[in-house]
């Protein structure tokens, strides 16, 4: 029950037209996050919402992990939140317009444009900060650091 409750404070109801303002997401996730499409990417799904980690996830927090020299932590795999943005891209900040993705790290939870959730590289940059989190690695104030994103491939990349 308590699942369903959570899914049904994410889902956010698409506008009437594309002249409307954007849905505001809950508090739960980024006060600030908007779509940047005023159409759905994808018409069935709702503007936001929680999906599972496709099996091939697995994989790819193994090679990240291997790659930066990290732990991971099989218990808290399970336990990251995946939430999808039904929109090419989307803002989390007034001052942030435009992003692919976005972890939030002390949550568990990485939100990506629905058209990334399968893209390797940009799933991967989002899981290098939640290794980031797990392993007490220090980020820096741009919280891209070199020797961890760029070294294993995973460019800092912006729309």
């Amino acid at each position: 029950m308590k699942r369903l409750l959570l899914l049904a404070a994410l889902v956010v109801a698409a506008p009437l037209s594309a002249q409307e303002a954007m849905p505001r997401v809950t508090r739960d996730i980024v006060p600030a996050l908007r779509p940047n499409d005023s159409v759905k990417k994808d018409v069935t799904l709702p503007w936001v919402s929680v999906y599972q980690a496709p099996a091939i996830y697995a994989k790819w927090w193994r090679e990240v992990a291997n790659c930066e020299h990290l732990v991971l932590p099989v218990e808290l795999e399970p336990i990251v939140r995946f939430v999808q943005v039904n929109s090419s891209t989307f803002r989390i900040a007034p001052h942030i317009e435009e992003v692919y993705g976005y972890t939030q790290s002390d949550r568990n939870t990485i939100i990506l444009a629905q058209s990334k959730v399968l893209d390797e590289s940009t799933v991967k940059h989002e899981m290098t900060h939640q290794l980031d989190w797990w392993n007490g690695v220090d980020e820096g104030p741009d919280f891209h650091p070199f020797d961890t994103f760029e070294a294993c491939g995973l460019h800092v990349t912006e729309p």
